[in-house]
């Protein structure tokens, strides 16, 4: 019996295309049962248009399975279905053909005979490509219509889908959901008296509260509910403009934005709304980013006067540490604990001296992981795993380009987490090869017999010095700097056993060099 599976999909979310999507899955399913196929998957898209293929996630999951031995036939109503656009379409027939696969249009009754059918239909691919470009005119044309509309004052009907907590689409108009504005005026009040988008969403989950579709509430729903304005009954038009020809979405300065007061109910009134977004926009990149460092000693270098943070702040080419207070304030708020950067690496660096590495435990605990990684290397039955694992990766690129055409994110942040993305595809395509093919076995094997001299020649390193240091800092529990640089040290429970025995502090006095006994211990209730 032939494996099959079917594509269907719609192009956009609204309730006439949802039953049409039904239909055509239903219909998709009924040829299948006719034919005497075998069903073993389907790809849905829900809102997507057929003019271009890496917004569609389940799309792209078909490419991706032409490839694996999963199906024998693809079933379709009918091309555009697929696509339309014909460059896209001539890359799907490609890999179909390489593939060894079937393609059947059942509008059509016909299966796909590349000999035959790959002029016509990439005639079809091209009138679909136009047919798509005209309909894109149109529906800017209309989209300027309306904002000229909202510009004059004048009620236009409602678009969307149904999707923003707290409103629904009832005769052409925003309804207010009751039971869903009290929680979204709810988000309004726990902002403001927590200041926390996280504490928001933590008290409203542990409270009970659900999101439309019934599942729990996110950082990122909670934000768009307190960043849109339909909250407090302004409607804004003109923040997007599709360009259809490049397949992307531009976003359009606030300046060109056109709003609407009181179009339709508010949930919240105008100066909470406005409240909560001067807070957030307070806490973006250019207000909040110049405070926080990056610094593994971020956040834990405090000022003994005031106990505000220490800030890391560049002055005459050297880093320092400066109390936030008085960086912010004046003197007038703290008199101001400073210590440069240098004098705090020196001590910790002292300090770190005294840590002598445990070759038994160290060694005892790379080889478990080093047979670990080759037991998963040589198991036959992880490539069922590897295989989830690489379309989730894919599925995460494909959602990346998203983000980065839409203008979500940064080109700095897209190239790092692009790159991040494809050197995890690569490893794990790097598990899937077979095992005698799989050159990592051989190299982990050399890493285990040599392991005694490989960890004698890096204790002699300069990286190994530097490993004791970044211990001492990522154990640090809190630093804090009197206006005379003294200094007061706190250690965990890990490195104050393995220093002094168990839990302590450290006090350092400036006036007494480091290498003649600066360091004092003071232990808890002294």
């Amino acid at each position: 019996m032939q494996r099959a599976v079917f594509y269907a999909r719609v192009s956009t979310e609204e309730e006439k295309q949802l039953n049409a999507l039904s239909k055509q899955i239903q219909e998709n399913k009924e040829i299948i049962r006719e034919k005497g196929w075998k069903l073993v998957d389907e790809y849905v898209d829900e809102g997507k248009s057929g003019t271009q293929s890496r917004r569609r996630k389940e799309y792209q999951r078909l490419l991706s399975d032409l490839d694996q031995d999963k199906f024998d036939i693809v079933v379709v109503k009918s091309q555009d279905r697929l696509q339309r656009n014909a460059g896209d379409w001539y890359i799907f027939v490609d890999k179909l053909i390489k593939a060894g696969k079937q393609l059947f249009l059942y509008l059509d009754n016909k299966f796909f005979v590349p000999a035959d059918d790959a002029l016509i239909t990439g005639i079809k691919a091209i009138l679909a490509a136009e047919y798509s470009r005209d309909l894109s005119k149109k529906i800017n044309n209309s989209a300027q219509r309306r904002i000229e509309k909202v510009r004059n004052g004048e009620k236009v009907s409602a678009m969307g889908t149904n999707m923003c907590y707290g409103y629904y689409i009832k005769d052409g108009e925003w309804v207010v959901d009751h039971e869903q504005a009290k929680v979204a005026k709810l988000m309004y009040d726990l902002y403001l008296e927590h200041d926390s988008i996280r504490k928001v969403v933590d008290i409203l989950n542990e409270s009970g509260y659900r999101n439309q579709k019934g599942g729990k509430f996110c950082a990122d729903s909670v934000s768009r509910v307190l960043k849109n304005p339909r909250y407090k009954g302004t409607l804004v038009v003109n923040r997007f403009h599709r360009d259809f020809d490049r397949h992307c979405i531009e976003k359009k300065p606030p300046e060109e934005w056109v709003t609407q007061d009181n179009a339709f109910e508010a949930v919240v009134d105008p100066d909470t709304w406005q409240k909560v977004n001067d807070r957030l926009a307070m806490k973006k990149n250019g207000t909040r980013g110049r405070k926080i460092s990056r610094d593994p000693l971020g956040g834990k270098m405090i000022c003994y006067e005031c106990g505000a943070p220490l800030w890391r702040h560049k002055s005459n080419g050297y880093y320092g540490w400066y109390c936030s207070q008085k960086m912010s304030r004046g003197k007038s708020a703290c008199v101001g604990s400073a210590i440069s950067d240098k004098r705090i690496k020196d001590i910790l660096k002292a300090l770190s001296q005294d840590l002598v590495v445990n070759k038994k435990a160290v060694k005892a605990s790379m080889l478990e992981w080093l047979e670990s990684l080759k037991a998963s290397l040589k198991a036959e039955d992880n490539n069922e795993a590897h295989v989830k694992e690489l379309d989730r990766l894919k599925i995460q690129e494909s959602r990346l380009v998203d983000k980065y055409i839409e203008g979500m994110i940064s080109e700095e942040i897209y190239n790092k987490k692009y790159a991040e993305i494809k050197a995890s595809i690569v490893r794990v395509e790097k598990l899937m090869e077979p095992t005698d093919t799989n050159e990592e076995l051989e190299d982990i094997q050399n890493v285990i017999d040599s392991l005694d001299y490989e960890l004698d020649e890096w204790i002699k390193t300069e990286d190994f010095e530097k490993t004791k240091v970044d211990f001492l800092i990522e154990h640090v529990k809190q630093i804090k700097v009197m206006h005379d640089k003294h200094i007061i040290i706190y250690l965990d429970l890990v490195a104050g056993a393995i220093i002094a025995g168990k839990d302590f502090l450290l006090f350092v006095r400036e006036c007494m060099p480091l290498p003649h006994g600066g360091i004092h211990t003071k232990r808890h209730g002294e």
